[in-house]
């Protein structure tokens, strides 16, 4: 099916392994590695933004130009953060965001 439709294609990591930036990059690479492997090339990966996803996802673009998205982002301060790790894109709650101007 990733042959037949264009554009990027996403795919989670285990959300099981949030807390631990070595598993987040270990499972980004195999994920990867299977994209490639059909010869996938828009591939990115969809992150947790704990710290450890933050971390990751810095590793994972910077070391490695792995696409990815962080997600679960609770308001502005932590989307600053994302974005400052250097993930492709984040996905910010819009309801949440608006509901609290602060």
């Amino acid at each position: 099916m990733m042959l037949r439709v264009d554009g990027p294609h996403f795919t989670f990591v285990d959300p099981r392994k949030h807390d631990n930036t070595d598993s987040i990059v270990r499972n980004a690479q195999r994920i990867i590695s299977l994209f490639q492997e059909k010869e996938v090339s828009k591939g990115k990966i969809v992150i947790p933004a704990t710290a450890e996803g933050i971390q990751a996802a810095q590793i994972l673009q910077s070391e490695h130009k792995i696409n990815t998205n962080l997600y679960l982002v609770s308001g502005l301060l932590h989307a600053a953060a994302c974005a400052e790790a250097g993930a492709t894109t984040i996905t910010v709650p819009v309801g949440r965001v608006c509901a609290n101007p602060k």
